[in-house]
């Protein structure tokens, strides 16, 4: 993913939860990349080695259709709607104070 994208998705988590979306992120990125050599295997393991065109082109327009949600959900991304201070570092005692916390 892109560095903007990486850097929305920090500072739209307050910095004591990051942990765990972070890791389900990791997971979830690990599975869809695990999913698409299994989904091969197992239709070369059912339909064999031999495709004729119009079975690549259903192939084709699958994938094309299955980007389609992943890129909906990044135009959903705003910098407006991410946390400011509340997302910065748990350390830097300066955020916390300009974002009000401070004691």
């Amino acid at each position: 993913q892109s560095s903007a994208v990486e850097a929305i998705f920090g500072n739209s988590v307050e910095s004591g939860a990051r942990s765990k979306l972070y890791v389900r992120k990791s997971s979830l990125k690990t599975l869809g990349n695990a999913a698409g050599p299994l989904l091969s295997i197992i239709v070369f393991a059912v339909v064999g080695d031999h495709f004729r065109e119009g079975e690549l082109r259903i192939v084709i327009a699958a994938g094309a259709a299955l980007f389609v949600a992943p890129a909906l959900l990044v135009l959903g991304l705003s910098e407006k709607r991410c946390l400011g201070a509340l997302s910065e570092s748990l350390l830097a005692p300066d955020a916390a104070a300009d974002a009000g916390l401070a004691a």
